[in-house]
């Protein structure tokens, strides 16, 4: 994860493997705001290299509270 830890961020808190893919969540990042990590599965396994993050703001949705990547559904 690019940038600084935060204490509380709960990195980690939902995981889910998606075509060979890693997605990682973080519902606290940002004062629960929320954030999800994308790692990308290569030949060799999976790579924090051209991995992206989104939230809420990403998707122009509501920030304050929004504890983005509480929870994954498949």
């Amino acid at each position: 994860m690019p940038g600084t830890a935060e204490n509380g961020d709960r990195f980690g808190s939902r995981t889910a493997v998606v075509g060979g893919h890693v997605a990682v969540s973080a519902p606290e990042e940002n004062s629960g705001s929320g954030a999800v990590w994308v790692f990308p599965g290569t030949a060799s396994g999976v790579t924090a290299t051209r991995s992206v993050s989104c939230g809420p703001r990403t998707l122009a949705a509501p920030v304050s509270g929004a504890r983005f990547g509480a929870a994954f559904h498949r």
